[in-house]
């Protein structure tokens, strides 16, 4: 992230590698404020200030600008990288403080099963009782069974970690099957019982995001009880 909004190789890395941020021992944290220019002024130096007391210093406005100008245009960017073979996507979830670190681990301890693959995170929404992690994996494959197998590992790590199966991004098609491992088995009974009562039918959404129609065997991971 440094090298891509104009820091890495420049003047003000020197600098933070000579205060003890070294590349691959840091991590960035991007932030804003909204409203009165004087409330934003003010904003800016107790977060500084929290930030100097606990070793961290301040790369300036810049990265921040530099974010805000290609934040939109980056995405284009998985196209064409799928036209080379590569596949960028992205998993998300959230944790509770202190399983936080946890989560993180195991779910790059599996990115790091497969050899040649990148995997970028970062947090985007915290909270006093925990955060979210936003995993962004890149890797060259093959195939799509290939790609669904990798994905399919990062989803068991975030639950045999103990991070809730989504943050924002919700339950869709991909994810489902997996859905009743984190719920549980009563949750997801008492969810099939309110589809049944307002679609007795089955005409809304089958198959659908939530997967209360799978068949057992395409379920996975563990089911809590």
């Amino acid at each position: 992230m440094l090298k891509l909004y104009g820091v890495q190789g420049r003047g003000l890395d020197t600098l933070l590698g000579a205060l003890g941020l070294a590349p691959g021992r840091r991590c960035l944290l991007l932030g804003s404020t909204e409203g009165e220019r004087g409330f934003a002024r003010n904003a800016r130096r107790v977060v500084r200030r929290i930030c100097r007391a606990h070793g961290a210093r301040s790369t300036t406005g810049l990265v921040t600008r530099s974010w805000e100008a290609g934040r939109f245009r980056d995405p284009y960017l998985r196209e064409d990288l799928q036209d080379y073979g590569v596949i960028l996507d992205t998993l998300e979830c959230a944790a509770t403080w202190d399983t936080l670190d946890r989560v993180h681990q195991g779910v790059r301890a599996h990115c790091r099963t497969r050899p040649h693959t990148l995997c970028l995170t970062h947090l985007s929404h915290a909270y006093p009782q925990g955060a979210n992690l936003y995993f962004i994996f890149m890797a060259r494959m093959d195939s799509i069974p290939e790609y669904l197998a990798f994905q399919g590992g990062l989803l068991d790590a975030i639950l045999r970690h103990g991070a809730a199966l989504s943050h924002h991004h919700g339950i869709g098609k991909m994810s489902a099957p997996w859905l009743q491992a984190h719920l549980g088995r009563g949750q997801m009974d008492l969810f099939r019982a309110i589809k049944a009562h307002l679609d007795p039918q089955g005409i809304m959404n089958p198959g659908g995001t939530l997967g209360l129609d799978l068949p057992e065997g395409q379920r996975r991971g563990k089911i809590s009880l």
